[in-house]
């Protein structure tokens, strides 16, 4: 499974993403989302913050 965020640029729109792959073996979506999404939306958000000084 994975799970992703966009990065976004100066102007609003993507200019990349962010995924994490893992298997389904080991994780449920659930547990997944409680447990990934929020450093992925951490890591999103400081490459959006990079990404807008660079535009």
């Amino acid at each position: 499974m994975t799970i992703g965020a966009p990065v976004l640029g100066a102007n609003g729109r993507p200019v990349a993403a962010v995924h994490v792959v893992a298997p389904t073996s080991r994780w449920s979506r659930a547990d997944a989302e409680k447990q990934l999404a929020s450093a992925l939306l951490q890591c999103s958000r400081a490459l959006s913050n990079s990404a807008r000084h660079l535009e």
